[in-house]
């Protein structure tokens, strides 16, 4: 599971609501994906020996504590918000509820543009969206009052801006596999603190995104720029390289070494120290501008995860090469 563990971005944490106690009594997990291997395993799998959704992962983790299941929707598709009741009541009558939403390989998958679908016979307003009536399942559980963690299962970006304004926790476990359920559990539980970082950046609609046939990267008078190293807009949910814990890390100390020849090696050194009270990873990032108007507006060059106990210091160094700031 070091893969799925290592991997999953916590995007929001209002609070300190994560970890959840372990101590809860009755937790309702609800959503498309609550009990989907399907989802967790995308379209790019074996056939695993060993298999645990996210509603096993919860069970297997809090076995004394009373968890209710109800996917609300037939599908990621989620067409009608007329089968919310039980959801609903699920939540109102739990001490957390747990909506575990995103795709499958039916809505997104190589070869295929995504697909949203209707909601209530109304059409998505964006490609980016969840699809059909996730959002509106969203909102009901959180209009019952009971605290809410959001779990998403999905590969590409998804742009769950109302969400972020309303749910507390939210936790991105992209597709984790024939063992997620148990890995999410532990990020939901504490028995893992997350340190992944996103790999893209999650813009909130396509209004700035160019056709996909149109491969120009920097932008002009008619494009905005194509990934964080080029983009200049605003539109952004998240960016590239963003990821909470559940400590804090402080740098320090920070030194550069320029390179001795003219696009030779740059050595980057700062000490990290985990100012918080549990361990975690750190991922350190090197992002570099451009000198010239030739270049991207901001690049990773370099990058190195660390993992540190509380109270504890670790100096690193980061190379890269100066020639590939211009090019990259």
């Amino acid at each position: 599971m070091q893969a799925t563990h290592e991997s999953m971005v916590l995007l929001k944490n209002d609070n300190d609501m994560l970890p959840l106690s372990k101590d809860i009594k009755r937790i309702a997990v609800i959503g498309p994906n609550a009990d989907s291997l399907f989802a967790q395993l995308s379209n790019y799998e074996g056939i695993p020996s060993v298999t645990v959704t996210i509603v096993e992962g919860i069970r297997l983790t809090l076995p004394d504590a009373t968890v209710t299941l109800d996917e609300a929707c037939d599908g990621p598709f989620c067409p009608t918000s007329d089968d919310f009741d039980s959801a609903v009541q699920n939540a109102q009558s739990a001490d957390v509820a747990v909506l575990v939403m995103g795709m499958d390989d039916t809505v997104e998958r190589e070869g295929m543009d995504r697909r949203t679908g209707p909601c209530d016979g109304v059409d998505a307003a964006d490609i980016l969206l969840l699809p059909g009536c996730q959002d509106k399942l969203i909102q009901a559980i959180v209009d019952t009052g009971t605290p809410v963690v959001l779990v998403m299962i999905n590969g590409g970006p998804v742009a769950i801006n109302q969400a972020d304004q309303t749910v507390p926790a939210i936790l991105e476990a992209f597709y984790p596999g024939s063992l997620g359920g148990l890995a999410v559990a532990d990020v939901l539980f504490g028995n893992y603190n997350p340190g992944g970082k996103l790999p893209f950046t999650v813009f909130k609609d396509t209004s700035d995104m160019s056709p996909i046939e149109d491969y120009q990267m920097i932008p002009d008078d008619t494009h905005t720029g194509r990934t964080y190293r080029y983009y200049t807009g605003d539109n952004v949910l998240y960016k590239f390289g963003y990821g909470l814990s559940y400590t804090t890390f402080k740098y320090s100390g920070l030194t550069i070494s320029p390179p001795r020849s003219g696009c030779g090696e740059v050595r980057v050194e700062v000490d990290v120290t985990n100012t918080g009270d549990v361990a975690g990873d750190e991922v350190v990032q090197v992002y570099v501008t451009a000198p010239d108007q030739q270049g991207p507006s901001l690049s990773l060059q370099a990058f190195k995860r660390l993992h540190l106990h509380p109270g504890d210091m670790q100096r690193i160094s980061l190379i890269f090469l100066l020639s590939n700031v211009a090019h990259n």
